[in-house]
């Protein structure tokens, strides 16, 4: 079969050449045309392996279909006509769209040694520079990532230590909250905040007053740069676009943000190496200091670095702050249109306080149903409906299908989260799909908040243990009740780099006052 179809290649090729040969005594316009078809059908004949896909426009690709509207919706039509393995482009950039739970499985995890690159592209070798974790590729993402979950449990992340610090910053947060005295507020800010300060005591040994002005600064530039990146997506696929006069796609201002953010961090970096004491290493940068001289010294291959902290740290504060905080905003909304889940919750915990005033991680494996509406919290708001973008540096074979070396490949979480045939009425707000009939609570592998395979998220540990408390701590001390002013938040929300809720503003109405400022 190889050799008829190798046969059919080599005589279509022969037969174009044929008549490029004739039309050349004849008609000069003749020969563009003849080589315009023999350039079309070698394309053909070189893409015939390729998923399928829909046809592209001269040089901007598939520009007019992704800028239609709601990307999820565009890759669910392209979806339901071309499998679950769509070829897509954009300028000379090929892309492919993974969607289902068996194909991203299969291209993520069985076949994810080829895909754990970062592509080349300007958000991840100019705004992240290529360093650290998030948007590193080979050996320095593997170092760094390696070095962020073999250290985590040094600073106890994953144990009782950390969750103090944990506890200590929901201690001023919820008397935020109650502070608004039941009117109507906008926690964005609030979480945001929090989540950050977790960061903080995980970098830098310590939390940050709300209205330090480093810590002001620090989170108003990481949030206009969450903006300023998707302004500058295109640039992604068309480069020329960033050397245009003037900013109009706003890199020089994002790049800018990202300066003065390392400046900010570089401050906090040379004050942790005049107090560094190797036998009691305070933190991240405690930690990796003393690991890159370690290696140094043995004169070991290494590509850990300050600058590499630098952008570590940023890792730490985008992918620890903006998340979280964003799925406790979806989780809110749900609570707020469901308050009957807001009293089995609330009945959950003061059951298993049985007399106590707080609760421990430990005590999360006797709160099934707690459990249940932190997943179905992250399914049904599905934050990274894409996660983020991968590459492969050589062809590899899905199936019956080549993938092209270079390929940015996107992998679509939310044909998974949304799916019809794994989750029933999956629109709707159901935590009871992740309990048996017994109560117990049931773990599915098509809930992926955090990815899966070589690049799944190294901080679900703590993203896990902050989600607990914050839930429980919240509905444990406040009813959630819907604005006065605005009624009940929207369901859907706008979909950026994250997919986030609609502005709305609730109410934190006290249970009992005397439990949010406990002695």
């Amino acid at each position: 079969m190889k050799e008829i179809q190798l046969h059919y290649n080599c005589a279509g090729e022969y037969i174009i050449m044929s008549l490029i040969e004739h039309f050349i005594a004849d008609h000069y316009v003749s020969v563009i045309i003849a080589s315009l078809v023999f350039v079309l059908l070698r394309k053909y004949l070189q893409t015939k392996k390729s998923p399928p896909g829909p046809w592209s426009l001269p040089w901007i690709g598939h520009l007019f279909l992704l800028n239609k509207g709601d990307t999820r919706n565009t890759f669910r039509e392209l979806r339901a006509q071309y499998g679950d393995l769509v070829s897509l482009s954009l300028g000379s950039l090929s892309i492919l769209v993974v969607s289902g739970l068996d194909m991203l499985h299969e291209v993520f995890v069985k076949h994810g040694k080829y895909f754990d690159k970062r592509p080349q592209m300007f958000t991840t070798v100019k705004v992240g520079q290529g360093k650290a974790v998030v948007n590193a590729s080979g050996h320095v993402w593997r170092e760094h990532r390696t070095f962020l979950v073999s250290n985590m449990k040094e600073i106890g992340i994953s144990h009782i230590n950390f969750e103090a610090n944990v506890l200590e910053e929901l201690q001023p947060f919820l008397q935020l909250l109650a502070s608004t005295e039941g009117k109507d507020f906008d926690p964005r800010l609030c979480l945001q905040t929090a989540t950050s300060n977790i960061i903080c005591s995980i970098s830098f040994g310590k939390r940050f007053d709300y209205e330090d002005p480093d810590f002001k600064d620090i989170l108003e530039i990481v949030e206009s740069n969450m903006k300023l990146v998707g302004a500058t997506a295109i640039v992604n696929y068309f480069p020329f676009l960033e050397f245009l006069p003037g900013d109009m796609f706003k890199c020089k201002q994002c790049l800018n943000n990202v300066d003065k953010v390392q400046r900010i961090l570089q401050t906090w970096i040379d004050r942790h190496k005049l107090t560094l004491e190797p036998s009691k290493p305070r933190d991240i940068i405690d930690l990796y200091m003393l690991d890159m001289q370690q290696k140094v010294q043995a004169n070991l291959n290494t590509s850990m670095s300050e600058d590499q902290l630098l952008k570590l740290i940023g890792d730490l504060f985008v992918g620890g702050t903006e998340t979280t905080a964003t799925t406790l905003r979806w989780t809110l909304v749900f609570l707020v249109h469901h308050p009957e889940v807001q009293e089995r919750i609330y009945s959950e915990i003061m059951t298993t306080l049985n007399g106590r005033t707080q609760l421990s991680v430990l005590d999360q494996r006797q709160m099934p149903f707690t459990s249940a509406v932190t997943m179905e919290s992250q399914r049904l708001g599905d934050i990274a409906p894409f996660s983020l973008p991968h590459s492969n540096t050589e062809p590899v074979r899905i199936g019956s299908y080549v993938i092209p070396a270079g390929t940015l490949v996107i992998p679509n979480v939310n044909s998974v989260h949304l799916d019809p045939e794994l989750w029933a009425n999956p629109s709707e707000f159901r935590p009871d799909r992740f309990l048996s009939d017994d109560g117990s609570l049931v773990k599915n592998s098509a809930l992926m908040p955090f990815f899966i395979g070589q690049r799944v998220c190294p901080g679900q540990s703590l993203a896990k243990l902050e989600l607990f408390h914050f839930i429980t701590s919240i509905v444990q001390h406040f009813h959630i009740l819907p604005s006065l002013m605005e009624g009940l938040p929207q369901l859907h929300g706008h979909l950026g780099l994250t997919y986030i809720p609609l502005p709305h503003t609730l109410r934190f109405v006290a249970r009992c006052q005397s439990e949010i400022n406990p002695s």
